[in-house]
């Protein structure tokens, strides 16, 4: 929970057998918190003020597209949204910029384009065993159970959710 106007998190914790340590010392506090999964991390400039990002679409056109604000870190923030897999985005509004307008798309000095995932083409005893293991996992979402089988059961299949699946399987 965090107060209006402030950001971060309230954290209440106990220190037992605290020697040495009086009410108002300072200490350092590691959390460590669960992998945030399908998330994109954005320049806080590329979100505008009702979540939405533009998205360079079908013959370099801007087109806007809703995402869900999952948290700020810094300048940057943590974004979710099913519209945006292998997008362009915009990483700074301008009030210039808009739904409909064509552009030419330019990277930072020095950045590639991002490689697409790597695929690999399944045998039909690995493709088996992936599948009994996404069928037999009880912690899984249903959700996320039935994109992943989805996925299995295309020719190809993105190499890092295969190397994945089969680190949890032990083997």
């Amino acid at each position: 929970m965090v107060g209006e106007g402030l950001t971060g998190r309230l954290l209440f914790a106990s220190l037992e057998n605290a020697k040495g340590l009086r009410p108002g010392d300072f200490v350092t506090v590691d959390i460590t918190e669960p992998a945030l999964n399908w998330v994109a991390r954005l320049p806080a400039t590329a979100v505008s003020g009702n979540n939405r990002v533009l998205v360079v679409g079908d013959e370099d056109r801007l087109r806007e597209a809703d995402v869900t604000l999952v948290r700020r870190q810094g300048d940057d923030v943590l974004v979710r949204s099913r519209d945006l897999r292998d997008a362009r985005i915009v990483a700074e509004r301008s009030p210039l910029l808009g739904e409909g307008i064509k552009v030419r798309v330019m990277l930072a000095e020095g950045a590639e384009e991002p490689a697409a995932p790597a695929m690999i083409a399944l045998g039909a005893e690995r493709r088996a065993k992936l599948i009994a293991f996404v069928e037999s996992n009880k912690r899984m979402p249903k959700q996320a159970k039935d994109r992943i089988l989805s996925q299995l059961n295309n020719p190809e299949v993105p190499q890092e959710m295969v190397d994945r699946l089969e680190s949890r399987m032990g083997g």
